[in-house]
C-alpha cells in the first residue's frame, strides 16, 4: 500500500485526503481548467473542463479534447493529458504552441485541496517551458455541488 497520511481513507485507486485545513478532498469530480499560454503567459485565458474518476481523465473545450490519466501521492497530485484538435473548424495552436491540428502531451502537478489547485504544466512538445495552470472544482460526479 501506497504511504498515505495517516486518517487517509482509500477507495480503490482513490485517495480520499485528509488533513487540509479541516476539509476531506477527493480529487474525483468535474473541475474547471484555466492556463496560461505560449502566447500569452500573463492571462489565464484559456479554459476547459476535465472530469477526474478513478485515475482516469475526460475533458475538453470547443476545440481540442483531452483525455489522460491521474495518480495522487500524498498530497501531491499529478497529470499526464493528451490534446488534440476535434474541431476540424478550428485552427487554434495548443496552450505549448504546437501547430494546428497538432497533437500534445501535458504534464500537471499541484497540491491537493478540494475545491482550487493551482501549478505547473508542462508539455512534451515544448521542453523547458512551464505554464501556470489550475482547476477549480465545480461538482462531485454524483452531481453535488
Amino acid at each position: 500500500m501506497q504511504n498515505l497520511p495517516v486518517g487517509s481513507l482509500v477507495i480503490g485507486k482513490e485517495a480520499i485526503i485528509t488533513g487540509l485545513g479541516g476539509f476531506e478532498a477527493s480529487v474525483q469530480g468535474l473541475w474547471a481548467f484555466v492556463a496560461t499560454s505560449a502566447l500569452k503567459p500573463r492571462d489565464l485565458s484559456h479554459r476547459g473542463t476535465l472530469a477526474l474518476q478513478a485515475g482516469r481523465i475526460l475533458g475538453g473545450h470547443a476545440q481540442r479534447a483531452y483525455a489522460g490519466t491521474y495518480r495522487t501521492n500524498g498530497h501531491v497530485i499529478s497529470l499526464r493529458i493528451e490534446t488534440w484538435l476535434w474541431n476540424p473548424l478550428a485552427d487554434s495552436s495548443s496552450l505549448f504552441g504546437v501547430g494546428p491540428g497538432s497533437p500534445d502531451v501535458y504534464h500537471y502537478e499541484a497540491e491537493v485541496d478540494p475545491v482550487f489547485m493551482s501549478g505547473e504544466m508542462t508539455s512534451q512538445a515544448a521542453p523547458g517551458l512551464k505554464l501556470t495552470a489550475a482547476l477549480m472544482k465545480i461538482c462531485d460526479l454524483d452531481g453535488a455541488y
